[in-house]
């Protein structure tokens, strides 16, 4: 359904575009879109670990009257978290950026060797996965407050589950 009006709409929306300014405000908003959609989740799941449990911002039950007024609010509050994460990853590329004359990172297939399963990293990441798959599919499933509540064993699954993916990773030294 979406491509159709998309498809419809395209000779007005590039017809709105050709002002300089509206397409340089778009093209600038482009920039950020891959960054928005790989890190949009970062700041729902933070909301959701903070806002749920202090009663800040309650979860009430899914399509009830409250839950459609609070609705407004959390987008605000999510949208808030994700314009913070995103200065704040343009700071960091930023003075990235300004280290001069750095090598760049070479992928990580040609850098790192095959992963040794002996040394229990491999079992460590395979914990990993899985306790954050489930809380995953948790979270997919049942939202991030069924019935109000953070599922705390879900989230417990994912931190340690994230945790534990990341231990298993080896460390390299880097001389800067």
């Amino acid at each position: 359904m979406q491509v159709p009006v998309v498809v419809a709409a395209a000779p007005a929306i590039r017809h709105w575009l050709r002002r300089p300014s509206r397409w340089r405000a778009v093209s600038q908003a482009n920039a950020a879109v891959m960054s928005v959609y790989l890190w949009h989740m970062v700041p729902a799941a933070v909301g959701a670990l903070v806002f749920y449990p202090t009663g800040i911002l309650p979860q009430p039950p899914v399509g009830s009257a409250e839950w459609w007024e609070l609705r407004p609010v959390w987008i605000i509050v999510i949208g808030l978290l994700l314009a913070l994460l995103l200065w704040a990853l343009a700071q960091v590329k930023r003075l990235d950026g300004h280290r001069g004359g750095a090598e760049r990172p070479r992928p990580l297939a040609m850098e790192r060797p095959a992963p040794n399963p002996s040394s229990g990293r491999a079992t460590l990441l395979w914990i990993g996965l899985a306790l954050s798959g489930y809380a995953l599919y948790r979270f997919a499933v049942f939202g991030f407050a069924p019935d109000g509540r953070l599922p705390w064993t879900a989230a417990v699954c994912f931190a340690v589950g994230t945790a534990s993916a990341l231990l298993s990773a080896e460390r390299r030294r880097t001389s800067r």
